[in-house]
C-alpha cells in the first residue's frame, strides 16, 4: 500500500449500521468538525457516468425550477390585485356574463396552480440537491462505476422484490454494494469520512442463504433465464468482503440503534430488514468504536443538533486516544466502556 492510500485508511472515519440510524447526520457533523470531505458511498448508486452528463442534467433542473418561479411571480402577482378584480367583475360584465365569458380567474383554481408550483419548486430543489452530490463525487471518484456500469438490472431488482421479498430484493443490491465498497476503498487516497449505506455494512448471511435456497427450488422462468450462478456468485462471503475492505481503516464506527426505541422515521420503516441486520451482528466484528445513538432522535422523529455534535465530538475524541493508547471506545448513554465490555441495549 502506497503512503498516501495508508495515510488516508488511518485519518479517514468510516461509518457503518443499519438503515436509518443516523449515519449520514453524524457523518455530515463530522466533516464539519474535521474539515475532511463527506463520502456517500449510496450517492455512487446511480450516480451519473460522466461530469458533462451532470452537468446537463443540472442545467435542466434549474431551467425547469425557474419556469415554475416565473409562474409562481405572475401568479403572486395576479392574487395581490385580486381584490380590485372582484371589486370590478360586477360593475364590467355582471356575475352571468363573467361566467359565461370566463375572463376573469377564479380564485379557486388560481390556489391550486400555486400549491401545484410550489410543489414542483420543491422537487426541483430535492433534484439540485442530489445532482450536486453527484457533482461533488464524481469530481472525487472520475472513473468509479455505478451500479448499471457494474450490471445492475433494475427488472431484476424489482422481480426479487415482488417475488421474494425484500431480503432477496437486498441480496441482489448486496453484490453491487460489496463490488462498489471494494472500488471505493481501492481508489481511496485522501482522508474523508465514509459513509456506508446502511445495507452496505450489514451482512445476515443466514437470511441470505434461506432467501437463496427459495430462489435455487422456485421453477419461475424468468429465473432461469437469468443464470444467476453465471452472472453472480451468491455463495461468496459478505462479511469477508467487507472485513477485507476495512481492515486497514484505523477508525471503523459501528452506530447502534438506542435502546429506547426512539429513532428516525426511515429506521422505522425499515424495521423487518433491520431487525435481521441488528440480529446478524456481523457488521460489528468490523468495528474499531461503537456508538449508541441514544438523543438524537426526540421522541416525535425530530432531531436534536446539539446530541448530534456531542456526538461528533466525542467520537473525534475517541478516535485520538485510540490513537495514542490502543484502547477501543464504545459510547453507550455517554459512559465509555472498552470493546470487551458487554453492551446493555
Amino acid at each position: 500500500m502506497d503512503k498516501k492510500k495508508e495515510q488516508a485508511r488511518r485519518e479517514s472515519i468510516v461509518l457503518q449500521g443499519p438503515i436509518g440510524v443516523g449515519k449520514s447526520l453524524i457523518a455530515e457533523q463530522l466533516s464539519k468538525d474535521t474539515g475532511l470531505p463527506h463520502i456517500w458511498a449510496d450517492s455512487f448508486r446511480e450516480c451519473p457516468k460522466s461530469l458533462e452528463e451532470i452537468e446537463y442534467q443540472l442545467s435542466l433542473i434549474k431551467a425547469q425550477k425557474e419556469k415554475y418561479e416565473r409562474a409562481l411571480d405572475i401568479d403572486d402577482k395576479v392574487n395581490n390585485i385580486r381584490p380590485q378584480i372582484e371589486s370590478c367583475k360586477e360593475k364590467i360584465l355582471g356575475k352571468q356574463q363573467e361566467n359565461k365569458l370566463g375572463i376573469f380567474p377564479t380564485a379557486k383554481p388560481n390556489a391550486f396552480r400555486i400549491k401545484q408550483f410550489k410543489s414542483q419548486i420543491d422537487q426541483c430543489n430535492k433534484k439540485i440537491w442530489r445532482y450536486e452530490n453527484f457533482k461533488f463525487h464524481r469530481e472525487m471518484f472520475p472513473d468509479l462505476p455505478n451500479y448499471e456500469m457494474m450490471g445492475f438490472d433494475p427488472k431484476t431488482a424489482q422481480f426479487l422484490l415482488d417475488a421474494y421479498g425484500p431480503m432477496a430484493w437486498h441480496m441482489y443490491h448486496k453484490q453491487y454494494e460489496n463490488m462498489l465498497l471494494e472500488e471505493i476503498v481501492k481508489r481511496l487516497d485522501f482522508p474523508c469520512i465514509l459513509d456506508l449505506g446502511g445495507g452496505m455494512a450489514c451482512c445476515p448471511e443466514e437470511e441470505y442463504g434461506r432467501v437463496l435456497e427459495n430462489i435455487r427450488a422456485s421453477n419461475n422462468r424468468y429465473m432461469s433465464n437469468w443464470r444467476m450462478q453465471t452472472m453472480f456468485n451468491f455463495d461468496k462471503i459478505h462479511f469477508d468482503i467487507i472485513q477485507n475492505a476495512l481492515k486497514d481503516f484505523d477508525t471503523v464506527v459501528s452506530l447502534l440503534p438506542p435502546s429506547d426505541g426512539i429513532c428516525s422515521e426511515k429506521f422505522v420503516n425499515e424495521k423487518d430488514l433491520n431487525d435481521v441486520f441488528i440480529k446478524s451482528g456481523d457488521f460489528d466484528k468490523t468495528a474499531t468504536m461503537k456508538v449508541d445513538t441514544s438523543g438524537i432522535f426526540y421522541e416525535n422523529a425530530m432531531l436534536d443538533p446539539r446530541k448530534i455534535k456531542d456526538l461528533s465530538s466525542q467520537i473525534i475524541e475517541a478516535k485520538h486516544c485510540k490513537a495514542n493508547y490502543g484502547e477501543n471506545i464504545i459510547f453507550v448513554k455517554d459512559k465509555q466502556f472498552s470493546l470487551d465490555d458487554d453492551l446493555s441495549m
